[in-house]
């Protein structure tokens, strides 16, 4: 039920609220809720971007892309099967999706 429908004085007021809470679903105790929560969160940032607060959007792709990937209770994927599922993919998306994800397989540190 994102974004919610109200009178422009109270429409920013609600909106906070709804980032506030789609942030608390992303560090839930129970990892299905943040996968949940980690696809709701790109949906609405696909059908809503536009009208999204730049501060929103940062905030939750932070909170995806740098803070959930070290969280104590990821999966992760076999790297094989990440392989061949990149070759299938289009060249651009796949070159993008490495650069992406080349830091949590190979990390710089290490």
């Amino acid at each position: 039920m994102f974004p919610l429908d109200a009178a422009k004085v109270i429409k920013d007021t609600l909106l906070d609220k709804q980032f506030f809470l789609l942030e608390r679903l992303l560090t839930d105790d129970c990892p299905d809720v943040r996968v949940v929560a980690v696809e709701g969160c790109c949906r609405i940032l696909h059908l809503f971007w536009e009208v999204i607060p730049s501060s929103a959007i940062t905030k939750i792709l932070t909170k995806i892309f740098d803070d959930m990937p070290h969280d104590a209770s990821n999966e992760g994927v076999n790297l094989d099967v990440l392989l061949q599922t990149l070759t299938n993919d289009k060249p651009l998306v796949a070159l993008r999706i490495t650069r992406l994800l080349m830091p949590s397989y190979f990390p710089a540190e290490a």
